[in-house]
């Protein structure tokens, strides 16, 4: 498939483009952490990461 995008266009793109604690998700984590409830972000005892498969 080709890309509509040029190299520079890509590269900007991505750059922008955050993984981890995003504005989503730590309103997600401020709701749980003020309900009572407890979480783990990265648990080892699952069987796989998702980002590694």
């Amino acid at each position: 498939m080709a890309d509509i995008l040029s190299r520079a266009q890509r590269q900007l793109n991505v750059s922008w483009i955050r993984g981890r604690h995003t504005e989503s998700e730590l309103v997600l984590r401020r709701s749980l952490l003020g309900r009572g409830l407890r979480y783990m972000l990265h648990p080892k005892d699952l069987p796989r990461r998702p980002e590694h498969i």
